[in-house]
């Protein structure tokens, strides 16, 4: 193994995607140190190609489903992968959000170079909106028998959404 300068930012990505460790200096502060890990994660994936793990085949090139845990909870994804100049294409979509009965795509293409042995380019197009009353939300639970101040079933949630790319 290389020699890495623990005093910059870096980071061990496998071939298939899965990053082993993230470099930073020792007593960095914890919330630098998240940051550093949350930008080593955007090249996080599970990487497969055809008949190393169940899938179809398809016109668009092959399928398969996976189970990821990652910032965002346990969620289920499924990868295409596809044939470029330079090596594979790999998009990933996640199937569901960690947040109930909210609107949400999420898609991830990440190009794989051959020569290099690794991803050399990211787009991650999301979209998010939550719901606007949360199902089966009670403003009154847990709370002790008096008359409040406010009327709770006047009370108008905002609307949350982004979208990025």
């Amino acid at each position: 193994m290389l020699p890495f300068r623990t005093e910059l930012f870096s980071f061990v990505i496998s071939s298939r995607g899965v990053v082993n460790h993230v470099f930073h200096p020792r007593g960095e502060d914890e919330e630098v140190v998240a940051i550093k890990k949350g930008l080593a994660s955007i090249f996080a994936a599970k990487l497969h190609q055809e008949g190393e793990v169940p899938g179809t085949k398809g016109s668009d090139g092959f399928t398969y489903h996976v189970s990821e845990l990652g910032g965002e909870g346990e969620h289920n994804s499924t990868y295409t992968v596809s044939s470029t100049k330079e090596g594979l294409e790999f998009k990933k979509t996640r199937l569901n959000h960690p947040v109930k009965n909210a609107k949400a795509s999420f898609q991830k293409t990440m190009l794989y170079h051959d020569y290099l042995g690794t991803i050399h380019s990211v787009l991650i197009e999301e979209d998010f909106t939550s719901p606007k009353t949360p199902q089966g939300f009670n403003p009154l639970h847990g709370m002790r028998k008096v008359k409040a101040v406010n009327e709770f079933s006047t009370t108008e949630y905002p609307d949350m959404s982004y979208t990025s790319q």
